[in-house]
């Protein structure tokens, strides 16, 4: 925390700002007695992990127009970063802006998220170097994009409490920003990167285990964020408008395979259970056809139903418009 707190102080040419740090209580007491601590603003916060309550605690304790959430693994690296991202939050329509995020290798981690592939969602131009000008300089480009990493974002209060803050019940912590991102984008408001503010993020080792158990062992997190975004957020999440298939082919390194979501006409709001079926193909052979039967009852039973194949075939249409995500 301490290390964050010098990299903003020291490397930000603005100074009319508030930090507010949300962190356990017990941190919180023995860092504010640091002399680097002087003047920053203390949330305490000592439930489990949840990225989205912490963000939704310290913007309720903040008092500026405008708000920016900043990983405590993120260090700044240019100084006229809070301008470049508030400059943006000035264009009309934009709803919120986040910075090139670096690794500690000089590689992009960070320049847009990318959603229709591989795990749902990924990062444009992920793992290449910072000043690439690769497909016409774009990730030296400010631009529109379909969402936006968390780690360093920033909005017009009014506008995220207008919104409704993080989700912190379907997205606790993983996909929160790609959430935010989407209620965005649906409210009618859009989302940039800029290539004029970068930060290096060091990782978030914490985001793998919730807590330990009585043998000190980690305790994986339960996660059903993807479910909610494949239920939520199905045509956001099968298309991305800012990074279409021949881009996607282009430049997505990190799933370079095929991979498509063909998603249910509507948002499936139902209350049943979610299920995953998983077929060899999706031919008119004997099984397939079996598997539209069951996908079917199950969906009309009330569940939210979808269905995962290595193969694209004919009764992947049927399955569709049964109200089946594929």
């Amino acid at each position: 925390i301490l290390a964050s707190i010098r990299s903003i102080r020291g490397n930000t040419s603005r100074t009319d700002y508030e930090l507010l740090v949300v962190t356990k209580i017990a941190i919180a007491d023995a860092v504010a007695m640091a002399p680097d601590a002087s003047g920053v603003c203390f949330v305490g916060y000592d439930m489990a992990l949840d990225f989205s309550a912490k963000c939704n605690a310290g913007a309720a304790r903040a008092t500026g127009e405008y708000v920016i959430f900043y990983d405590d693994e993120v260090r700044v690296i240019t100084p006229g970063w809070i301008e470049a991202l508030l400059e943006c939050l000035q264009i009309e329509g934009v709803g919120a802006a986040s910075p090139k995020l670096l690794y500690e290798n000089g590689r992009i981690q960070h320049a847009g998220l990318v959603s229709g592939v591989r795990r749902l969602i990924g990062t444009a131009f992920h793992g290449l170097p910072a000043d690439t000008t690769v497909h016409f300089n774009f990730a030296q480009s400010l631009r529109e994009v379909s969402s936006l990493s968390g780690a360093c974002v920033a909005m017009k209060m009014a506008l995220f409490r207008a919104v409704g803050g993080f989700d912190a019940v379907n997205t606790p912590t993983d996909r929160s920003d790609v959430d935010l991102g989407f209620r965005l984008r649906e409210a009618g408001y859009r989302c940039v990167y800029t290539p004029h503010a970068t930060l290096l993020h060091t990782g978030h080792p914490s985001l793998g285990v919730e807590s330990m158990n009585a043998k000190g062992q980690e305790q994986p997190r339960k996660n059903k964020a993807d479910i909610h975004l494949l239920r939520r957020w199905p045509n956001f999440v099968a298309r991305d408008p800012f990074y279409p298939p021949a881009m996607k082919a282009l430049l997505y390194a990190d799933s370079p395979q095929d991979f498509d979501i063909y998603p249910a006409p509507s948002a499936d709001q139902r209350a049943g259970l979610d299920v995953l079926i998983l077929s060899h193909d999706l031919s008119g052979s004997d099984a397939p056809r079996v598997l539209v039967d069951m996908a079917t009852r199950l969906r009309d039973a009330g569940n939210l139903v979808i269905v995962m194949s290595p193969r694209d075939g004919p009764v992947r249409h049927e399955l569709v418009a049964a109200g089946v995500t594929v």
